[in-house]
């Protein structure tokens, strides 16, 4: 089994939520239960001024479950993830800082494996690899056991991070220094967590850890949409607006700007591969709908 980090710390866990009153249950009775009253954590969620009940389920499972070691913000007015993860991180008192979303999970041993190594490379900011499961696999993926020969990771770096986000805002944990110096962009909608890494990445050390300890239950949102192209085009927008944000930043080589105009013709590409497989999908499942009829 893996071991507890040799060095104290202290780690706030920041969950914004929003209309989150079906996975709210999951959330603390699976999940957070490992950090239950831990004088290493503390639980900041948010509320981004839900409309349905979830503030009222979230205390009722806190109070009946006896958890202490939490805040509870109300945002006065919806504004947005990056708004409310800021009011998270401004709130914290930890040395470390690590992103939660009320929908995903995580490995039990998940934080204490990432600060171990972050903390035996000098790293500032670590993710994991993260899996899609079905909600009955949970148990099973959390209660793993790792030895720590089974552990393994990858050091993020510039420029390779202009051409693929390494990981999920969920798998994150962060130094607080990097939140001193580093926010979330609050005009982004989309790719702000994008954005962060690669800024933050180019001055503070980054890892991946190679393993699946960050869990998400979500099915393709897409699949949902009204428009076959709307959240595809907003995401390749967003993307491009954080590379020629780069790209106006004096601190970046005119060599780093050559690469960073390369990654959004790259980004274009795979857009445009990305645009047509849902097309395609999106097409086959009008045709075998019209035939049903």
């Amino acid at each position: 089994m893996f071991k507890n980090s040799s060095s104290k710390f202290f780690v706030s866990i920041i969950i914004p939520i929003y209309n989150d009153e079906d996975v709210i249950p999951r959330l603390i009775n699976e999940v957070l239960i490992h950090y239950k009253n831990s004088e290493l954590y503390e639980v900041i969620f948010i509320d981004d001024k839900s409309s349905d009940n979830s503030i009222d389920i979230l205390n009722k499972l806190l109070l009946n479950n006896s958890y202490s070691n939490y805040k509870l913000i109300l945002n006065q007015k919806n504004i947005g993830a990056s708004a409310t993860r800021n009011v998270g991180c401004k709130n914290a008192k930890g040395d470390y800082v690590a992103f939660l979303d009320s929908d995903d999970a995580w490995h039990k041993d998940k934080i204490n494996i990432q600060i171990k190594l972050m903390q035996q490379t000098n790293s500032f900011i670590s993710g994991t690899c993260h899996a899609i499961i079905s909600p009955n696999r949970l148990k099973t993926e959390i209660d793993t056991i790792y030895k720590e020969d089974q552990i393994h990771f990858t050091e993020i770096k510039w420029p390779s991070i202009l051409f693929k986000s390494p990981f999920c805002t969920p798998s994150v944990v962060i130094h607080r220094s990097v939140l001193d110096k580093y926010k979330f962009n609050e005009n982004f909608r989309y790719s702000e967590d994008y954005d962060f890494w690669v800024r933050s990445s180019y001055e503070f050390k980054t890892i991946k850890i190679l393993k699946n300890l960050t869990f998400t239950f979500k099915h393709d949102y897409l699949s949902n949409s009204n428009s076959l192209s709307s959240n595809l085009y907003l995401m390749q927008k967003a993307l491009t607006l954080v590379r020629f944000n780069l790209i106006k930043d004096q601190k970046y080589s005119i060599i780093y700007k050559i690469l960073i105009i390369t990654s959004i013709v790259f980004e274009y590409f795979k857009f445009s591969i990305r645009f047509f497989k849902k097309f395609k999908l999106k097409t086959s499942q009008l045709v075998i709908n019209r035939n049903l009829k």
